[in-house]
């Protein structure tokens, strides 16, 4: 007996009509009871759906969901019937608009329409393998032929069954024993077809390019540098000077940046000393005060900062003059809040760095972490009277200078204490700083 799923869909496809008598279903001269399983799995639901489930369904496909189980429940008191979640599915398939569905036990399928029976109406088993093998040499098995053999050789639906095994075995047979240069004919013509349509994305070449990646800025440096080096060697006594120049400073910078040596103090020497501070603008000291705080020890808080002069206009370098305790002259001091931009020679000359107390302040930096960083330079931290210090920047080897957030007149002693610091420190650590210029012909 074939699978009543398959005979079903056989009959709802083509329009054929079915009998109910009793307990039975007729399907032509095949008979199935109602509580027959299909190899219809149900979604939500163990087991499989019974052959007058999917019957009620499709006697009552015309009506709408709501009325379709009303019609259930109310008159043919139907306790198990088709889900919501498998009906527009299992429509579908029954009327032959879908060829399969994963809800299909494929194994249940093709093992119940393989079973041979003894045929209605008959005294004993038909000789079913020797006639399907005779019928599966002349036939390619599809539907339309094995209708065609049923009605010339009076085979039941239970023999067509097993000749669509007989004859699908047949074909997979003849497919494993294809020959080799005819598959690859099919691929090399397959291969052509996708070949033709292809439209070229990107190659080893262009996959290297991105629009989004600019080293312009870093051709134009390259590109100023050499030209200057070229203007300078035209001009030897200049090109002797600047050699020496470069070559002590060579050696400043392998003294390291802390280093106090005659070398390094000669190549720091042609620059001004450099004050770094931080470029947030709610740091408490930055380019928009530090002139007024370091200069005239006035502390200019955010809010007020807008009103100076200037306002909040964005400066790359500002100078401040002061003149240090033991000095002969004032000393002229470079501001700067970004020191990416600081070339290597530069560097040996920056004296002091404010920290607003975060680490990644020195992200880009030449000295990137806060121990290299203050190791050869003064560090300074500016903050409010009524404020703890809290997190990493404890452990900086830094001065912490403490302000009030409303008594002006008290700014002084911070900024004073702050000059005294770095003045010991430059002593120490960057002499050059506080001697007086060199006079031309004068030996010291």
């Amino acid at each position: 007996m074939g699978d009543p799923l398959s005979v079903l869909r056989g009959f709802v496809s083509s329009g054929r009509k079915w009998d109910v008598q009793g307990e039975e279903i007729v399907f032509g001269d095949v008979r199935f009871k109602k509580d027959e399983e299909t190899a219809w799995k149900p979604i939500g639901r163990p087991g499989y759906y019974n052959l007058m489930e999917l019957v009620i369904m499709i006697d009552h496909a015309h009506l709408p969901w709501n009325q379709y189980l009303k019609k259930i429940g109310g008159v043919l008191k139907q306790q198990t019937f088709v889900g919501r979640l498998d009906y527009n599915d299992l429509l579908k398939y029954l009327r032959g608009e879908t060829a399969t569905s994963k809800q299909i036990d494929q194994g249940r399928l093709i093992s119940r329409a393989a079973l041979v029976t003894p045929s209605v109406g008959t005294g004993g088993p038909l000789k079913r393998p020797a006639v399907g093998q005779r019928l599966a040499s002349t036939f390619d098995g599809d539907d339309l032929h094995l209708r065609e053999v049923s009605r010339s050789t009076g085979l039941d639906a239970q023999a067509l069954g097993e000749l669509r095994v007989l004859l699908e075995t047949k074909r997979r047979r003849l497919e494993e024993g294809a020959r080799e240069e005819e598959l690859f004919k099919v691929d090399e013509e397959m291969h052509r077809i996708l070949k033709a349509d292809e439209q070229l994305l990107n190659d080893r070449n262009t996959a290297l390019l991105t629009p989004t990646a600019d080293y312009r800025v870093a051709l134009n440096t390259v590109e100023a540098t050499l030209k200057r080096a070229k203007d300078l060697s035209g001009k030897s006594g200049t090109s002797r000077v600047r050699s020496s120049v470069l070559e002590n400073r060579a050696v400043g910078r392998e003294e390291g940046p802390s280093s106090g040596g005659r070398s390094s103090s000669r190549g720091s020497r042609l620059h001004p000393p450099i004050i770094i501070v931080p470029s947030d603008p709610s740091a408490l000291v930055n380019m928009t005060n530090v002139v007024d705080l370091l200069e005239n020890a006035k502390f200019v808080g955010p809010q007020d900062r807008g009103k100076s002069k200037d306002g909040l206009k964005r400066v790359k370098e500002l100078s401040i003059t002061k003149v240090l305790d033991g000095g002969p002259r004032p000393v002229r001091f470079r501001v700067v809040d970004n020191p990416v931009w600081l070339q290597e020679q530069e560097w040996a000359s920056v004296v002091a760095v404010f920290s607003n107390g975060k680490a990644w302040q020195f992200a880009d930096w030449k000295h990137n972490t806060p121990v290299d960083l203050f190791h050869g330079c003064f560090g300074a931290v500016l903050i409010f009277d009524d404020e703890p210090v809290r997190g990493e920047v404890k452990g900086w080897n830094v001065k912490f200078y403490k302000i009030n957030k409303n008594k002006r007149h008290m700014d002084g002693i911070a900024i004073s204490s702050f000059w005294n610091q770095l003045t010991g420190w430059l002593k120490l650590n960057k002499p050059w700083v506080l001697e007086p210029p060199a006079v031309p012909g004068r030996k010291k």
